[in-house]
């Protein structure tokens, strides 16, 4: 979890000259960070390295979101007690709810925002398993919630990123796996997760998440134009 959380951290300052095999590596680090924050709660190690993300007075989503995650992390007086808690029960009551219906929580799973009834293991799933079939990229360890959760997704993604150096036609799987599937159902859900978070560190990462996957989309319609 250190090395994510520095290799995003560095990703984040990098500047615009670095080399697109710099650039896919950076990609990568912000991909898996990610992955990590939405796989399971955050301890206090995780907590004590986020308060180290670097902070920017910029207005753009994604600064938004690591502002609000890196100032919880820094107020958090007592990590190994109150807080942790705390964001045990907002990962539940984001993520998991109380399980009555498909509009209880910001359910992490592609099949929920892209299925009328918001089930679980849906078409989405088939898709998406498909996709990575296609890509020779074999299911991960990780990926115990199934290939449409919200991790496994951006698992996915980093995967990708760290193949070479940015080949043209990786990148355009990544932008079309990008568009298709993760930015036609996260902005529900990152607005799903800033309607029920009670803390800044989950609303925080709903900014951080759809920020993020707006930036890149930006940077793969140039690298592909």
């Amino acid at each position: 979890m250190e090395n994510e959380i520095e290799q995003a951290a560095n990703s984040m300052q990098a500047n615009g000259e670095s080399e697109l095999a710099d650039l896919s590596r950076d990609r990568a680090a912000v991909y898996g960070l990610l992955a990590r924050l939405f796989r399971e709660e955050a301890d206090a190690e995780t907590l004590e390295k986020l308060a180290t993300l670097p902070q920017s007075d910029d207005s753009d989503a994604m600064s938004e979101g690591m502002r609000l995650i890196g100032s919880y992390g820094k107020t958090s007086e007592d990590p190994e007690g109150d807080r942790l808690t705390e964001l045990a029960v907002d990962f539940v009551r984001v993520f998991i709810g109380h399980g009555i219906d498909g509009h209880s929580a910001a359910y992490p799973y592609e099949s929920v925002y892209a299925s009328n009834k918001r089930l679980l293991m849906q078409q989405a799933r088939k898709e998406v398993a498909a996709i990575y079939a296609s890509c020779k990229v074999a299911a991960q360890p990780s990926w115990k919630e199934g290939e449409d959760h919200i991790a496994s997704e951006l698992e996915f993604m980093q995967i990708l990123c760290l193949r070479g150096d940015g080949q043209q036609q990786n990148l355009a799987k990544q932008k079309e796996f990008l568009e298709t599937h993760l930015l036609n159902w996260v902005p529900q859900m990152a607005a799903d997760m800033k309607r029920f978070a009670k803390t800044d560190f989950y609303r925080g990462l709903a900014c951080m998440l759809e920020g993020f996957l707006t930036l890149d989309k930006d940077f793969l319609d140039t690298a592909c134009a």
